[in-house]
């Protein structure tokens, strides 16, 4: 049987709000056990970590998306390189490259 890993989902975003249980149940139902949710920017990297936490097939990626890359700050980037590693549900995060 295969199984699979969605690596970018945006359940963050509105359309899912009322509903991520049921698109939780279609993704196992279609043998997806992982989801990985991006962040888009550093406004939403709190909200995705939290989302990444309310189910155990949830896991959170944070960067900085080109489009919104006008919006950040050189602090942005520090933070991003700071992330906490040992939080479970972070699999990757924009500032593995930064050295």
């Amino acid at each position: 049987m295969s199984r699979f890993i969605d690596t970018h989902c945006h359940f963050d975003f509105p359309v899912f709000y009322h509903d991520l249980e049921n698109s939780l149940a279609l993704a196992q139902q279609a043998q997806v056990k992982k989801i990985i949710i991006p962040a888009v920017a550093q406004w939403n990297w709190d909200a995705v970590t939290e989302l990444s936490r309310y189910n155990n097939a949830l896991y959170c990626a944070l960067g900085l998306h080109p489009l919104y890359i006008e919006a950040h700050t050189e602090q942005h980037l520090i933070e991003l390189k700071n992330t906490p590693k040992n939080d479970a549900t972070l699999c990757c995060n924009g500032g593995d490259g930064f050295g």
